[in-house]
């Protein structure tokens, strides 16, 4: 493949956290990992006609099939049914990998809004240019009033 040629991915997962930083030898810092369903504490006074505010980042690894641009999609819907967020990624790979080696897009700074009732945060990706949505997490989103 040549450096310019697109070429297909697909995330090893999906990794909702607080933040993503690196550290000073490349590597990502994930930060506030979530492993099951997300609770935001809310006072109970800000709910009242109000929506609660959700803040994360989106990690999304893949192996690198070799050189070329990857273009991607990410929609996120939810928690709250007037969310809609649409994310693009692009990465030029001019070097053969190592059969090993794994590259990742970073979303960093999302904001969602959460309401009273809480609801579902979907995570949908394709590949630029693709039809069909592939869906790669559905995490549950409550509210916990303080």
């Amino acid at each position: 493949m040549s450096a310019k040629e697109n070429i297909k991915i697909k995330p090893l997962m999906a990794v909702l956290c607080d933040n993503i930083l690196q550290e000073s030898n490349g590597k990502p810092l994930l930060i506030g990992i979530y492993t099951g369903g997300i609770t935001v504490a809310t006072p109970s006074n800000i709910l009242e006609g109000h929506n609660a505010v959700l803040n994360l980042s989106l990690w999304l690894p893949f192996r690198i099939p070799g050189t070329g641009k990857v273009s991607i999609e990410v929609k996120i819907i939810g928690p709250s049914t007037e969310n809609t967020m649409m994310l693009k990624g692009q990465i030029l790979i001019e070097h053969k990998p190592s059969s090993y080696e794994i590259a990742a897009f970073n979303f960093i700074g999302l904001t969602m809004l959460v309401g009273k009732e809480g609801g579902e945060l979907k995570i949908l990706f394709r590949n630029e240019g693709e039809k069909k949505w592939t869906t790669l997490n559905i995490v549950p989103v409550n509210t916990k009033l303080i």
